[in-house]
C-alpha cells in the first residue's frame, strides 16, 4: 500500500530469530517472569555477543557505554532484562509482527551498526534503541511482562544518556577554558563562529527531541538515515537530492554550513523529499509537516 511507505534501512531486513523467552513473555503478565527467565540462562549466544563487543570498541566510548547499559541491565535476581530484544521474531512464525511493525530492529542489529561505525552520536544510537522499544510497546499489550521490561529499559537508557551528555558538556567546557589563552582577535572570531554553531545545534536538537503527544514517539525516527537503496530503489529515481539528519549533523560538526540559513535549507529539503515521496496522510508525511512547523516556531 503506497500510503504506508516508510523510510527504513538495512535493519528492516536483517535478523530472523527470537530468543527463547520472547514469545512466552509476549502476552504474559508479571507473574510469568520467574518461570520464563530461567530460559535466559540457557541462551548463551547473547552473552558471548556482549562480551565480544569490547573487542572492536573502546569501553570508554559513550556509544559503547549506552549500548552496554541497556544490553546488560539486570533485574534483582541478576537476570538480563534485555533478553527478549537480542533478535527479531521469526518471519515464518510471526508474520503479523512484520505487518504491524514497519521498521523492525534488534540489539543484534544495533551491535552490528556499532561495529560498522554507523552511529556518529549518542542521539543516533538512542533513536535506534527507542525504535526497538516502541516496536515492542506497539506489538505487545500494556501490562504484559515484556511491556514492563521495555519501560524499565527506557528508563535506564534515558538516565545513562543524561549522565553521558553531562559528562560531554563538562569536557567541552574544559576544552573551552584551555583554549582561552589564544590571542584576542582569534578568540573573537572563534566566539562568533561558536555562537553560530551553537545556534544550529539548538535548532537541530529541537527536531531531534520533538515527540508525538500522547505516545511520546520521536518524530525524527524516519528522518535519521536515508532509505536503503536496496529496499527502495525507486526512492532514488524520484528524489534527486536525498537528505537526512545524519548528514545535517555531520555538516554542523564539520563546519560545512556558512550559517544558520544553509542548515535550515537542508532541513527544508529533507521535509520536501518526505512529502514528495510519501502520500499525503501517511505517518512520515505528517511527521515532516509537524517537524517543519516546530522548526519554524523555534526560529522566531
Amino acid at each position: 500500500n503506497s500510503a504506508n511507505k516508510y523510510y527504513r534501512n538495512k535493519r528492516a531486513v536483517q535478523g530472523d530469530r527470537l530468543s527463547a523467552i520472547t514469545m512466552t513473555l509476549q502476552y504474559g503478565s508479571e507473574s510469568d517472569e520467574d518461570a520464563v527467565l530461567a530460559a535466559a540462562t540457557r541462551y548463551e549466544e547473547g552473552e558471548s555477543e556482549a562480551e565480544s563487543i569490547a573487542s572492536f570498541m573502546d569501553t570508554s566510548n559513550p556509544l559503547y557505554q549506552l549500548y552496554d547499559t541497556v544490553r546488560n541491565c539486570r533485574n534483582n535476581q541478576g537476570q538480563l532484562i534485555s533478553e527478549p530484544f537480542f533478535h527479531l521474531p521469526s518471519k515464518k512464525k510471526y508474520p503479523d509482527y512484520y505487518q504491524q511493525i514497519k521498521m523492525p530492529i534488534s540489539l543484534q542489529q544495533i551491535r552490528t551498526k556499532l561495529k560498522n561505525h554507523e552511529y556518529e552520536t549518542l542521539d543516533h544510537l538512542e533513536c535506534d534503541l527507542n525504535l526497538m522499544f516502541e516496536n515492542a510497546k506497539r506489538y505487545n499489550v500494556p501490562n504484559s511482562a515484556i511491556y514492563k521490561r521495555v519501560l524499565k529499559l527506557q528508563q535506564v537508557m534515558q538516565a545513562k544518556k543524561k549522565e553521558l551528555a553531562r559528562r560531554d558538556e563538562i569536557e567541552d567546557g574544559d576544552s573551552m577554558i584551555s583554549s582561552a589563552t589564544s590571542d584576542a582577535g582569534s578568540s573573537k572570531r572563534k566566539s562568533k563562529k561558536n555562537i553560530k554553531k551553537q545556534r544550529m545545534k539548538i535548532l537541530y536538537n529541537v527536531v531531534l527531541e520533538a515527540r508525538e503527544p500522547g505516545t511520546g514517539r520521536r518524530l525524527c525516527e524516519l528522518f535519521m538515515v536515508k532509505p536503503s537503496k536496496k529496499d527502495y530503489p525507486d526512492y532514488y529515481k524520484i528524489i534527486l537530492e536525498p537528505m537526512d539528519l545524519k548528514i545535517i549533523e555531520h555538516n554542523i560538526r564539520s563546519d560545512k554550513y556558512a550559517g544558520e540559513e544553509a542548515m535550515i535549507e537542508d532541513m527544508r529539503l529533507m521535509f520536501r523529499n518526505a512529502r514528495h515521496y510519501n502520500e499525503e496522510g501517511s505517518q512520515v508525511y505528517n511527521d515532516a509537516h509537524i517537524l517543519e512547523k516546530i522548526l519554524k516556531e523555534k526560529r522566531k
